[in-house]
């Protein structure tokens, strides 16, 4: 009897079942290699009863083989669940060891062996400079340094024992602020550790004459009134008053920024400035509405005066008042669209700039002054240089400073080169030029081949744009060690604000 034996699973199970002891049977099986597609064929010339104990046989000993593996894999699934629970608690002990080196590293840190006057400038910082931040637009629970404190003992008596990182306090107050009291609780604690400091105040109120709990905050405030020194105030009317009611004057307070959101009455406009004598500061915005007349005795104290939104009429009318050698900055001013040209004024201002303004209004101002103590003139945004050459003539005066901006036209260059050749430009020692990109190569072969403004000591180029820079490291050269060069990229938005220019130019 002939047979065909195929024990191929069997052949294969040999070398996969390595290091096992897999019994062997003494009859010569011919099994086929594997990895050949045919198979072999063997007469089978045994019993028929010898055959059947072969394949019991066999059976048993892959059975037993079998049991052995199974018995392994348990084997070696248990020692991965051990392993597998070493990692999980090597894991837990990392995390716990990284922890502990993260919460106490800050210990040893080397902030903590700053001197006491580094970290108190760094404390400054923190504090809120801007009345218009809207994160302070009264939502303080806790005093602005309350974090700080927290760190540990060393920062906490350095922000304590700093009557000046106290001194600094904001308030807005609106019809939607929190409780009143938590405010007047705050302002309390900030005039109580600020002592004896003098006091930076900023002062936002939009609430009504009937909001009693805003007058008692001022009152808490006004209790400190000799010790106001630089104060920002956008209140209405009905609160200046209450605040200048008495009539008790603030003697320490140098600096003042008054916002009027409503007009100024003119009767009450003595008793409104009457109490700031001690001002040599001012920033008055007036929302184009008039300043008031009566106020004339306020002007001629003043070192620095801004004049934000206010009228052209006004402006001519104030600039003669000021004193000898003061500053006057004039933003966000724009001439009525039905005007008649003022009367020539003459002033002993020392300085006088321009920002955020209209043309017409800058026209009008510079054509009417005559300021032979002139020393510093910005006129950001206006392009009428023979404007600015006329106003030198007529004043006879000599500049150190100009700020201005070269506008696109053929004849700027020309125009720029006779103001700086002329003898009121002899002594400018800062040159503060917004030149158009396409007169910018002119300009800069002008200033390094012609011998002008000689006493130059800084040069400052906005809208810069990179180019060739041969001919502007020449001048550099030429000049050293005396002159200073820097070159300035104003963002587009800033030049269409505050110049005025085209971003084509």
């Amino acid at each position: 009897m002939t047979q065909i034996l195929q024990l191929a699973p069997c052949a294969r199970l040999a070398p996969q079942a390595k290091g096992l002891n897999i019994p062997r049977t003494p009859f010569d099986l011919n099994t086929p290699d594997p990895r050949t597609p045919s198979l072999r064929v063997s007469r089978w010339t045994g019993s028929p009863r010898d055959r059947d104990a072969l394949g019991r046989n066999h059976n048993n000993a892959i059975s037993n083989v079998i049991k052995v593996a199974e018995v392994e894999v348990s084997a070696i699934d248990a020692e991965i669940a051990r392993l597998q629970r070493t990692i999980d608690q090597l894991t837990l002990q990392r995390t716990e060891f990284k922890a502990f080196i993260q919460s106490h590293r800050s210990v040893v840190s080397t902030i903590r062996t700053l001197p006491s006057d580094i970290l108190y400038t760094i404390f400054s910082h923190l504090l809120p400079v801007d009345l218009y931040n809207s994160s302070y637009e009264f939502k303080l629970v806790h005093p602005p340094l309350s974090h700080v404190m927290g760190v540990c003992n060393r920062w906490r008596t350095i922000a304590l024992t700093s009557p000046l990182l106290w001194s600094h306090i904001c308030l807005r107050i609106g019809p939607l602020s929190q409780d009143s009291s938590i405010i007047l609780r705050y302002a309390t604690l900030m005039l109580q550790r600020s002592a004896p400091a003098p006091l930076s105040l900023r002062l936002c109120l939009y609430t009504e004459p009937t909001h009693i709990s805003t007058f008692k905050i001022l009152n808490t405030l006004l209790a400190e009134r000799t010790r106001w020194q630089d104060v920002s105030l956008n209140i209405g009317p009905h609160h200046l008053e209450h605040l200048t009611s008495s009539g008790a004057e603030f003697p320490n307070l140098r600096k003042l920024t008054l916002h009027f959101p409503e007009p100024c009455p003119e009767d009450r406009a003595h008793q409104y400035f009457k109490p700031f004598s001690a001002l040599v500061d001012l920033e008055l915005w007036m929302n184009r509405n008039p300043i008031p007349k009566p106020l004339e005795y306020l002007w001629t104290p003043l070192r620095t005066c801004t004049l934000g939104q206010c009228l052209l009429e006004d402006i001519l009318r104030i600039l003669p008042l000021f004193s000898p050698d003061a500053r006057i900055y004039i933003t966000y001013s724009h001439r009525p669209e039905m005007h008649t040209r003022l009367a020539s004024v003459r002033s002993a201002i020392s300085a006088l700039s321009f920002s955020y303004c209209d043309e017409g209004l800058m026209d009008d101002v510079l054509t009417a002054l005559t300021a032979p103590r002139l020393q510093e003139l910005v006129v950001w945004g206006y392009r009428n240089i023979s404007t600015i050459s006329a106003l030198l003539r007529r004043s006879s005066c000599a500049l150190t400073h100009i700020g201005m901006c070269l506008p696109a036209f053929p004849e700027a260059v020309d125009e720029m080169v006779t103001l700086l050749e002329s003898p009121h430009a002899l002594h400018i020692q800062e040159l503060d030029l917004v030149p158009a990109r396409v007169l910018l190569p002119q300009l800069i072969d002008a200033l390094a081949t012609r011998n002008l403004v000689p006493n130059l000591r800084v040069l400052v180029l906005k809208r810069y744009q990179p180019q060739d820079d041969t001919a502007l490291f020449a001048m550099l050269q030429s000049r050293r060690p005396t002159l200073r060069i820097s070159l300035v990229r104003v963002p587009p938005i800033f030049v269409a604000r505050d110049f005025n220019e085209d971003d084509n130019l």
